[in-house]
């Protein structure tokens, strides 16, 4: 009974994901996008780059630094077990549940040790049902796609029972709380600045009850001072060549978005002149048509403009 009661929480955050990997992936926002990262982060392996730094198959083929400044965790998942499964997309999904379990384990060890023992392994279970059961976690998961972030969040209870440790004046302490937060760095950096939030939060809320405060704090600074240096790697390319990125020159020239738009009249007429319910092909509810054929009525109606006016200017 012990062994089930211990197993089910893995059981209910990994089986869904392993569902999909028979099933198919979720079908949500950023899909494509995190397999094309994971395809050119295992591509980059293959050139030899230890860690990644060259998306060289993205953007058509011109390439792109992505990942100086993506996460590298759950890229580095995915592509390992992207090349043990023969696919991409499998490969994706079955990070996601690894990288769940993980969470399920570092949840339930933040638990165990912020409540008295008898009941400890209780609230281990109710934390890791309560964290990785909630939407925001699962949407990052299977509706936005955010698998970095997903990876980041997963990995931030594990420093959090190192803080716990450091507060119950356990020196060991230091390692999960930088292992969890090299972990954080390394998964998204977006995230980094919410994890040290709330862990600081968490720290000022446990000194006054702390009986050696000092001792606490020398902890908690070493266990950050590690992970830092850890996770150097995914962080200090942000600081050395962030300045010397041109954000100006993503709307200039071909890349202008203001020029990639008709104007709204304009947009409306065609629609309605070619009886297409659904122009950009999104989720949202009610439309007669099923997303897969919205996109197809989309792809017809736009080839036959493009196709019109191609027409036309030969005429000239």
């Amino acid at each position: 009974m012990n062994r089930a009661l211990v197993a089910a929480p893995y059981a209910c955050i990994a089986a869904p994901l392993l569902a999909l990997a028979i099933a198919g992936a979720p079908l949500g926002h950023d899909l494509f996008f995190e397999v094309a990262r994971v395809a050119a982060y295992s591509h980059a392996w293959q050139d030899a780059q230890f860690p990644p730094y060259w998306g060289g198959d993205l953007y058509a083929g011109w390439g792109s630094p992505i990942f100086l400044f993506y996460g590298h965790v759950y890229l580095m998942v995915a592509a390992a077990l992207s090349e043990l499964a023969s696919g991409y997309v499998l490969g994706s999904v079955l990070a996601l549940a690894c990288v769940s379990c993980f969470g399920v384990w570092a949840m339930q060890r933040a638990g165990f040790q912020s409540v008295p023992r008898e009941s400890a392994a209780l609230a281990g279970r109710v934390a890791a049902y309560v964290f990785l059961l909630n939407p925001y976690v699962l949407g990052d998961a299977l509706l936005r796609n955010a698998n970095a972030e997903y990876t980041a969040l997963c990995a931030l209870p594990l420093a959090v029972s190192g803080v716990v440790l450091c507060a119950n004046g356990e020196r060991s302490g230091t390692l999960p709380l930088a292992g969890g937060l090299a972990l954080v760095f390394s998964a998204h950096l977006l995230s980094s600045g919410l994890a040290c939030a709330l862990l600081a939060l968490l720290v000022s809320c446990l000194l006054p009850a702390t009986a050696k405060r000092r001792s606490f704090l020398v902890c908690v600074g070493s266990g950050l001072g590690l992970a830092l240096l850890l996770s150097a790697f995914s962080w200090l390319p942000v600081v050395l060549y962030g300045p010397s990125l041109r954000t100006q020159d993503l709307i200039t020239g071909k890349f202008d978005y203001a020029q990639h738009f008709v104007p709204w009249r304009e947009l409306v007429n065609l629609v309605a002149h070619a009886h297409v319910e659904h122009l950009f092909v999104e989720h949202e509810e009610p439309f007669a048509t099923t997303p897969m054929d919205a996109a197809r009525n989309d792809y017809a109606f736009l080839t036959k403009l493009f196709n019109g006016n191609t027409s036309a200017e030969t005429k000239r």
